[in-house]
């Protein structure tokens, strides 16, 4: 199973809120949410993301798309085993967000690649967020760092 720890990486970006992952299926694969934002409504939403990339043609596709709501944009950039989707607000410094969405995605593609060709049991669902009340630490990497917050 992939981490969520790549994914906290892009909350180094200045106002991302964060970010999940669906494979070429749709199917969640890994999430760094808040809470509000359930499980059920990512795996209601991947399969919706998976067929998005076959609007555009497949000889010239965009390198990311852009949904925008009244108060955050979702940033969505297709890697070749799936999409990563990330929570911004209209705000963000776009040119930072793709040059990390680029990274992210090409480590996530490395990881799929070797993750066995086995789906997961249908009883081992993606974990929902962990509390980060008080006394709570979250490791952050930032610039080949390790901070603890």
């Amino acid at each position: 199973m992939i981490s969520a720890d790549v994914l906290s990486s892009l909350k180094d970006i200045d106002g991302v809120y964060g970010s999940f992952v669906v494979d070429i299926t749709g199917g969640l694969v890994v999430r760094d949410l808040p809470g509000v934002i359930d499980n059920g409504a990512l795996r209601e939403a991947g399969p919706r993301i998976a067929r998005l990339w076959g609007a555009f043609p497949e000889d010239d596709p965009p390198d990311y798309v852009l949904l925008e709501f009244a108060s955050h944009q979702v940033f969505i950039k297709k890697f070749d085993l799936g999409s990563l989707c990330i929570f911004v607000p209209p705000s963000v410094n776009r040119p930072a967000l793709r040059m990390a969405a680029n990274f992210v995605g090409r480590w996530l593609d490395k990881q799929l690649a070797v993750a066995p060709d086995v789906p997961p049991p249908m009883s081992d669902p993606v974990p929902e967020p962990a509390s980060t009340g008080p006394g709570k630490k979250r490791t952050y990497i930032f610039r080949g760092q390790r901070y603890e917050v």
